[in-house]
């Protein structure tokens, strides 16, 4: 299952990825362009790394203490989040905007089967210090290039990108520059915050967040403290409208005492080109909840973006019952954004909707359907 393909921090809610089983749902990322500009970029990235290895915040911090820090380039605020606190996985991880950091707010918040989800839709990239094995072969031709290496069990700096509904990917030189930043005022704020525990409380609500801001000065970057506050973006509910001819099938055929349930999840799949960055797989997945039949599934991908792809999630699910020539009596779903997308369809074809953490025939499909994908996790070996 899926499940052996994580390690997780039930504690503090972190997990990280084993890459090799990222191999098997993405391709490696492209060789990297090594001009002399990229070199000295990373050059920086992984001095500073060395830094706050040395550093190790983590051994006074834990991971919602939160500090922000502004990019000089794009005034973009990361939020730094510092894991390592039990001494199982040690990393920083930048949380961009407000959309990251309240992404952080709800992870913490949330079951341990939806973290392992919720992770990959976060925008966020992160500075992990990792065994030499779970490098991507591009991050290792980077350290050779570089003249880098660690030995013993000294690990490496792993630096990655996620974007909302893709696998993590190496830092393009941008990302990379403003990770830089945010190690370099990790450094400043920590050894600050180790004498004055008052710098970094916990999060409040709504969240007032320390950052450091730059300002040029002859030529040079100056940084300040600034307190700030910051409140959730208002969303207006998603209008989900359901295609007519669907809904005109359905309501064309009279109305069958049968109870589905519906459910839409991550699998562990990789869609893209190879050496493009891999979209995560989502399923949506039909089933009788008396007799357990699968009825129906597809799959899909967060584009244009993860709030659309979950609006035509509720759509495709009016078609494929469509297709099927059914139409239930009552739909039972785990997710309460698919609820709120089948709202105006559950009145129109008068069935009953209802979110139910517990969907019996769908979770007995999924774990089959995770393990044929996944099988059992490989062995950690030498290399």
């Amino acid at each position: 299952m899926i499940y052996k393909t994580i390690r997780f921090d039930p504690t503090l809610a972190i997990f990280n990825v084993d890459n090799r089983i990222l191999d098997s749902l993405m391709s490696n990322p492209p060789p990297a362009p090594l001009t002399p500009d990229a070199l000295a970029v990373f050059t920086a990235l992984y001095a500073a790394a060395n830094d706050v290895w040395r550093a190790a915040p983590w051994t006074f911090l834990n991971e919602t203490q939160l500090f922000g820090v502004q990019d000089p380039n794009s005034d973009q605020i990361g939020f730094v989040s510092i894991m390592g606190a039990l001494g199982e996985h040690f990393a920083l991880d930048v949380y961009l905007d407000e959309e990251g950091l309240f992404g952080f707010i709800k992870l913490q918040e949330s079951e341990p089967l939806n973290i392992r989800e919720s992770i990959f839709e976060i925008p966020q990239i992160q500075l992990s210090f990792e065994r030499k094995a779970l490098l991507f072969k591009e991050e290792k031709n980077l350290f050779k290039a570089l003249g880098l290496t660690y030995k013993g069990n000294e690990p490496w700096p792993s630096a990655r990108s996620i974007r909302p509904g893709c696998y993590p990917w190496i830092v393009d030189p941008d990302e990379a520059v403003f990770l830089t930043h945010c190690l370099r005022q990790t450094i400043n704020v920590t050894a600050r915050a180790q004498h004055e525990p008052e710098l970094l409380p916990e999060l409040t609500s709504p969240p007032t967040v320390r950052v450091r801001v730059p300002e040029r000065c002859d030529g040079a970057l100056k940084w300040k403290d600034e307190v700030q506050s910051f409140t959730h973006p208002e969303s207006m509910p998603a209008v989900v409208t359901v295609p007519f001819a669907a809904l005109a099938a359905l309501s064309a055929l009279k109305p069958a005492r049968q109870i589905i349930e519906a459910d839409f999840f991550m699998a562990p799949m990789g869609i893209g080109k190879e050496h493009d960055r891999r979209m995560c797989a989502y399923i949506l997945l039909i089933a009788d909840r008396k007799s357990g039949t699968i009825l129906a599934h597809d799959v899909m991908t967060a584009q244009p973006s993860l709030e659309q792809m979950r609006q035509n999630a509720a759509s495709l699910l009016m078609n494929k019952l469509a297709e099927l020539k059914l139409r239930p009596s009552e739909i039972r779903v785990r997710s309460p954004w698919l609820h709120q997308g089948l709202k105006s369809a559950a009145q129109t074809l008068r069935f009953a909707l209802s979110v139910s953490p517990q969907l019996p025939m769908v979770d007995m499909a999924r774990d089959g359907m995770l393990q044929q994908f996944m099988g059992e996790a490989p062995e950690d070996t030498p290399e």
